[in-house]
């Protein structure tokens, strides 16, 4: 058994949350072993709280595209089972754009699909109030909502977007990489304005000639101007 897995058990066995910012810490560093996540996350959902809840929701935001194999999908299941008992109220905000997010795997969608489901309507009691709805322009005699204004959060196509111009060096930088990986993974802090305020890239070889490249790039601004913490991958 991992010692990361035993930590976490022995943790949630004792109930003892002085163990917390330390599972959180293994579960924002991009090199924790994905078999030692769910029971890390389980360990986070007996042991947390609603400040444990913001930064298992900034997982999901930061993977649930960045998915490439099943096991990793069964833990963003677990991790979205987590945030829905840690704050039901706010899971809906996180849920439904991965619900809808066209790059994220079939098996990531359907799994947020199956919690939102289980959420049940969005106006019962102690549910969040609905966004205020998006403005309306007719197409023919259909009225389309669409979207007014900057988005509500960046999605791995905002952040394909800004990049598309540098894309061709980002992926010289990696294939000239000394470790020769196949592809690097960026993580992308950006503020509410769409100003980038960190680059962490694995390998680490690979970040000093990326980072110049990607803060030439242009993100938008969020509607509700919160922080967004972006997972990208370039290949060779």
């Amino acid at each position: 058994e991992p010692p990361l897995t035993a930590l976490a058990l022995a943790a949630l066995r004792a109930g003892d949350r002085r163990a917390t910012p330390a599972l959180l810490a293994h579960l924002a560093d991009p090199a924790t072993p994905v078999e030692t996540l769910p029971p890390l996350l389980r360990a986070l959902g007996g042991l947390g709280d609603a400040s444990t809840a913001n930064e298992v929701a900034a997982f999901v935001r930061l993977y649930h595209a960045d998915s490439n194999d099943e096991q990793f999908e069964q833990v963003l299941a677990v991790a979205m089972d987590v945030l829905v008992k840690l704050e039901r109220s706010k899971a809906r905000a996180v849920l439904e754009p991965v619900a809808n997010d066209q790059f994220a795997r079939v098996g990531v969608r359907g799994a947020a699909q199956r919690k939102l489901s289980e959420l049940g309507p969005e106006n019962e009691e102690g549910a969040e109030a609905p966004a205020a709805p998006a403005a309306e322009v007719a197409v023919g005699t259909v009225p389309v909502a669409v979207e007014s204004g900057p988005p509500a959060h960046l999605t791995t196509q905002h952040i394909d977007d800004a990049l598309s111009p540098v894309r061709p060096k980002l992926s010289r930088c990696v294939h000239e990489a000394p470790e020769h990986p196949a592809s690097a993974r960026l993580v992308l802090v950006i503020d509410g304005e769409g100003a980038l305020q960190e680059v962490r890239a694995l390998p680490e070889s690979v970040k000093a000639c990326i980072e110049p490249l990607v803060r030439e790039a242009k993100f938008p601004a969020t509607k509700y101007g919160k922080r967004s913490v972006m997972s990208y991958s370039v290949s060779r």
